[in-house]
């Protein structure tokens, strides 16, 4: 058998890497082969995580971003003649495509969403109308966390076929990175010369993920009393980078990085803070965790309720209440702060990207056992 996994990109999402090895493995077991579908990414997009991807992987795109047509996804589809489809949520017009060439060959649906009531993008009743038809054709479904879980109920789906975790990337890898990497000499050397404590914004250069609020809120601190890791690419790379060079705040810029030397930045930064006015769930906030970093994570973030237990490993905060803002970049900066354990915040963190990957195979095995179809 062979199961299509849809989605926008898969050798750009280096966090995922793990997770898909792990979903192939489990899956060739259950002689079902997995195979990947990128259409927003183009064939030759390069990976840069240490584990690679072991799962084929066929990017649609002209180039990064740049889609191809719908008619040539749906000649990609039938070329593989798939035996089920795993479709990574409902907003792009190819989730849209994917759902309607499964319905049309009578093929087994399986749903993964992170979306919650309050972070789904698109809240108009047409759109609401929509996403429940959506649902409504489904077999199965996997979930980021318990607010899309809610929100798939909200939407009429049956609980008993919602498989719900914890949208975590590979933690071993941060957890093995903190234990060599801290202390180092080559920490001791990157930071000797840095103001403490070291925050670090890692993610899209975008609007959505508050980048602007954060260079004003920390535009209103003293240069000296902080010292900001910026990782990353995006449309505000440079408004991120004029703010470093004018000495508007104190940081320094990366850029993209690859995902041993993400992990590295993370272990040597003291506090991780992501301000994002909407996030479905992110992963970042699993790796800086992992890797001991306290943090301050939106209220946007649906991650931020399943992973954040408040004050013991960070603060849920809103990053549109400037005051609120302030007060915890104030607390963070304060000489007197006594940060939480680093070894304990990582060690706390109990999910992984086994058990993630383990729903997500018995969610797809579900939606096969349980929709008779000729194929």
């Amino acid at each position: 058998m062979r199961s299509l996994l849809i989605t926008p990109t898969a050798r750009l999402e280096q966090s995922r890497h793990k997770l898909f090895n792990e979903i192939n493995s489990l899956l060739n077991q259950q002689d079902i082969d997995l195979v990947i579908i990128a259409f927003r990414e183009p064939q030759n997009q390069p990976i840069f995580s240490l584990s690679g991807i072991d799962a084929p992987v066929k990017g649609l795109s002209i180039k990064l971003h740049k889609r191809n047509s719908l008619l040539y996804m749906w000649k990609c589809l039938v070329s593989y003649n798939p035996d089920h489809i795993l479709i990574g949520g409902y907003g792009l017009i190819e989730n849209w495509v994917a759902l309607i060439y499964a319905k049309c060959n009578n093929l087994p649906v399986t749903f993964w969403t992170g979306a919650g009531e309050d972070t789904t993008r698109s809240k108009s009743f047409f759109y609401y109308l929509l996403k429940r038809l959506f649902v409504n054709k489904i077999d199965s479904a996997i979930t980021y966390g318990t607010n899309a879980q809610k929100y798939l109920e909200k939407l009429g789906m049956n609980p008993s076929r919602i498989h719900n975790a914890v949208n975590v990337s590979d933690v071993g890898f941060f957890k093995q990175v903190l234990g060599n990497h801290f202390n180092s000499l080559e920490m001791q050397n990157n930071i000797a010369d840095l103001p403490r404590p070291i925050l670090v914004f890692v993610g899209r250069f975008e609007s959505r993920k508050g980048v602007e609020l954060l260079l004003e809120r920390l535009a209103c601190l003293q240069n000296h009393q902080y010292f900001c890791y910026f990782i990353g690419t995006g449309t505000l790379s440079n408004k991120v980078k004029e703010y470093i060079d004018k000495r508007k705040i104190s940081g320094k810029f990366f850029g993209y990085l690859p995902q041993e030397e993400v992990a590295k930045r993370l272990v040597e930064s003291d506090v991780y803070i992501l301000p994002s006015l909407n996030d479905p769930f992110t992963r970042t906030l699993s790796e800086a965790l992992a890797s001991g970093c306290f943090v301050l994570n939106s209220k946007n973030d649906d991650a931020s309720y399943n992973l954040i237990d408040q004050g013991k490993n960070g603060f849920i905060f809103d990053p549109e209440n400037s005051i609120q803002f302030d007060e915890y970049l104030q607390m963070v900066v304060n000489p007197e702060w006594e940060r939480p354990s680093r070894e304990e915040i990582s060690q706390n963190l109990k999910y992984t990207v086994s058990d993630y990957a383990e729903n997500i195979v018995d969610s797809i095995i579900q939606a096969i056992k349980n929709k008779p179809y000729s194929h």
